[in-house]
C-alpha cells in the first residue's frame, strides 16, 4: 500500500492539477467575452439608435480638436509639446466623464445599487455620506475636520507637489493670501473682516458619530486665527455661537447652513463691523417670515426618493417699499462669499431668494450691502471678480469701509489660495465682441477654448456656467461680426447636463448673445469655470444662450 497523504499533500496536490473539458473551457471563454463585448456593443448600439456617432469615433475626434486646438494657440519649442499634451489630458479626462455620465450600464444599475447599499447597510456613495436620524454628510466637509492639520508642514509640501508639467500646483497656505489682502486693503483705508464658516460636521458631527463633542476642528484652525489676530486681521468666527444654537443650525440633508444659523451669525457679523462704519440714514428694511421646503444638495447626490424634501422658514428681507432686496454697488459694505452666502439667495440653488446673508447683514446694519458671491472655491472665486473689475478700470472698491470675506473652512484643507493683485487700471483697448445693455445678436461661431464642466452629481450645486472663447462671429446672414468673443454659456441645470456642455473645441455652434451685465444680478453667484488665460478675462463678457 503506498503511504496515505497527509492533508497539506493531499491538498497541494488538488489545487495544482485541476481538470476541465475543452467544451468547459471554451464556454467559459466565450462567456467571458461576451460580458466584456457588452458594454462597448451595447453602448455603441445605444449611440447609434439616438443618431450619434459611436464613442470611439468620438473619442478621435475630440483627441484631433485637442491637438489642434493646443498647437494654433501656443508658440513653437517645447512649450508647443506642453501645449499639446495639456490639451489631450483635458480631452482625456472631458471624454472620460462624458462617457461615464452616458453609459447605459451606469444609468442601469448605478440607482438602483445606491437604494440598496442605503437601505440595507446604510452607505451612501463617494461623496454623500449617511449619518444619524436622516442626517446627510458631504465628504470633503468630513475630511477636513478628521484629517491631519492644513498648516502641517508635511501637508503643505505634499500639496504644493500636487501639480504636474500640464496643471500647475495649488498654493495651499492660507494665511500669506489673506495677510496680502488685508494689506491691499488698508492701503487703501479699508477693514478686512475674515469669516471663515462651519461646515456641518464641525457644529452637528454627533449626528454622524454619537460619540462626537462639538465643535471639531481641523488641528490646524486654532493656530491659523491666532496668526491671523497676531497680525492685526479682524476675525469673525461663528463657531461658538452655532454650537451653542445645536444641530439645528444645520439642514439635515444640505451642506449649508439653516436659515436660523444665518440669521443668529449675519446678526452678531453686523455688532462686529458696525464701528467700522460711518454715519448713515437707517433704511428701513422689512423681514418676514416665508415657509420654504427643497431637497438639500447632498440628498440630490443620491438617487431621486431616497431622502425627502426638507422644510424650512425663511426671513426674506424686501426694501420699504416691498420690493426685493438688491446689492448696492455704492454701499460701506461689500460681502464676498461662497454658497454659505448664497445659499437663501441663488434661486438655483432651490432654497428661494432674499434670505441670503448679505440680505441678513444689511438688515441688521439697516444699510445697503454691496455683494459679489460665487459657489464654490471660496478661496480664490471673489478675489479673482473682484481683481478682474479693478483690472478693467471699474472700482469696486471706491467708498468702501470694510469688506467682509466670508468662506467654508474647509478651503483651508483644499482650497487654492494665490496671491492677487488688486490694482486699478485703464479699462484695455479691445477687439473683442461688447454689446450695449439689453442688445442682442445672434452668431454662429467657431468655439477655440471651453472650460470643463463638472458631471451631475458629483458637486453640491446643481447649476454650472462655463466659460467660452469664440472666433469667427458671424450673423445668420455668414456676414462677419466679430473676430472674437468671451461667453458664458450655462452648462448644467438642475444636475442635467445641457447642449453647451457637450461643445468641444473646434466646433461650430449657434447663439443668441448679450451683455452678461443683463443677467449678471441672476446668475453670478452660479458655480462657474473660468479661462485659464488672464487676458481673456479682461475682455467684454456676453451671455450666450443656444
Amino acid at each position: 500500500m503506498p503511504p496515505a497523504l497527509s492533508r497539506e499533500d493531499q491538498a497541494a496536490l488538488e489545487a495544482g492539477h485541476t481538470e476541465i473539458s475543452p467544451r468547459l473551457a471554451r464556454g467559459l471563454s466565450l462567456a467571458l467575452v461576451a460580458a466584456v463585448a457588452a458594454v462597448p456593443v451595447g453602448q455603441m448600439l445605444g449611440d447609434a439608435m439616438r443618431g450619434e456617432a459611436p464613442g470611439a469615433v468620438r473619442d478621435l475626434r475630440m483627441f484631433r480638436d485637442e491637438a489642434r486646438a493646443a498647437l494654433d494657440r501656443r508658440p513653437e519649442g517645447a512649450s508647443r509639446i506642453f501645449a499639446v499634451n495639456r490639451g489631450l489630458l483635458q480631452g482625456i479626462g472631458d471624454y472620460e466623464t462624458r462617457l461615464e455620465e452616458d453609459s447605459w450600464l451606469t444609468h442601469l444599475l448605478l440607482d438602483p445599487v445606491q437604494l440598496a447599499m442605503a437601505r440595507t447597510v446604510g452607505l451612501g456613495n463617494e461623496n454623500a455620506y449617511l449619518g444619524r436620524d436622516g442626517w446627510l454628510f458631504f465628504r470633503p466637509d468630513l475630511d477636513y475636520v478628521t484629517g491631519r492639520g492644513f498648516l502641517d508642514p508635511r501637508i503643505l509640501a505634499a500639496r504644493r507637489l500636487g501639480g504636474d508639467a500640464w496643471r500647475p500646483p495649488p498654493e495651499p497656505d492660507p494665511v500669506p493670501a489673506i495677510l496680502d489682502l488685508h494689506r491691499q486693503l488698508a492701503d487703501r483705508g479699508i477693514a478686512l473682516v475674515v469669516m471663515p464658516t462651519p461646515v456641518k460636521p464641525v457644529v452637528a458631527g454627533d449626528r454622524f458619530v454619537a460619540s462626537a463633542r462639538p465643535p471639531l476642528q481641523n488641528p490646524s484652525y486654532a493656530n491659523w486665527i491666532a496668526a491671523l489676530r497676531e497680525a492685526g486681521v479682524d476675525v469673525f468666527d461663528p463657531t461658538d455661537l452655532l454650537v451653542e444654537q445645536g444641530a439645528a443650525s444645520y439642514l439635515m440633508t444640505d451642506t449649508h447652513w439653516s436659515p436660523a444659523g444665518l440669521k443668529a451669525s449675519a446678526e452678531a457679523l453686523a455688532e462686529q463691523i458696525r464701528p467700522h462704519l460711518g454715519e448713515s440714514d437707517e433704511i428701513a428694511w422689512v423681514r418676514e417670515s416665508t415657509p420654504w421646503d427643497a431637497r438639500g444638495d447632498i440628498a440630490g447626490m443620491l438617487p431621486d426618493g431616497l431622502f425627502p424634501t426638507e422644510a424650512a422658514v425663511l426671513d426674506r428681507v424686501t426694501g420699504p417699499d416691498g420690493g426685493p432686496w438688491t446689492p448696492d454697488r455704492f454701499a460701506e459694505v461689500l460681502l464676498l462669499g461662497d454658497s454659505f452666502t448664497n445659499i437663501y439667495s441663488l434661486e438655483g440653488l432651490g432654497w428661494g431668494t432674499s434670505a441670503g446673508l448679505a440680505e441678513q447683514l444689511a438688515y441688521g446694519l439697516r444699510r445697503p450691502v454691496d455683494r459679489i458671491a460665487q459657489n464654490d472655491a471660496g478661496s480664490n472665486a471673489t478675489r479673482r471678480l473682484l481683481a478682474r473689475e479693478l483690472a478693467r478700470g471699474t472700482d469696486r472698491l471706491a467708498g468702501k469701509r470694510v469688506v467682509v470675506w466670508q468662506f467654508a473652512v474647509r478651503e483651508l484643507a483644499f482650497g487654492d489660495w494665490p496671491a492677487i493683485s488688486l490694482e486699478l487700471g485703464p479699462p484695455p483697448p479691445t477687439a473683442f465682441l461688447d454689446l450695449d445693455p439689453d442688445a442682442r445678436v445672434e452668431v454662429t461661431a467657431v468655439v477655440r477654448e471651453a472650460t470643463s464642466v463638472p458631471r451631475p452629481g458629483t458637486v453640491p450645486y446643481r447649476d454650472h456656467i462655463r466659460s467660452l472663447h469664440l472666433q469667427e462671429l458671424r450673423d445668420p446672414d455668414g456676414e462677419a461680426v466679430a473676430s472674437d468673443a468671451v461667453v458664458f454659456v450655462r452648462s448644467m441645470t438642475d444636475n442635467v447636463w445641457t447642449e453647451a456642455a457637450a461643445w468641444r473645441r473646434g466646433q461650430t455652434v449657434s447663439l443668441s448673445l448679450r451683455p452678461w451685465t443683463d443677467v449678471e444680478t441672476e446668475l453670478d453667484g452660479l458655480n462657474r469655470s473660468e479661462l485659464d488665460d488672464v487676458e481673456l478675462t479682461l475682455q467684454p463678457i456676453l451671455w450666450g444662450e443656444p
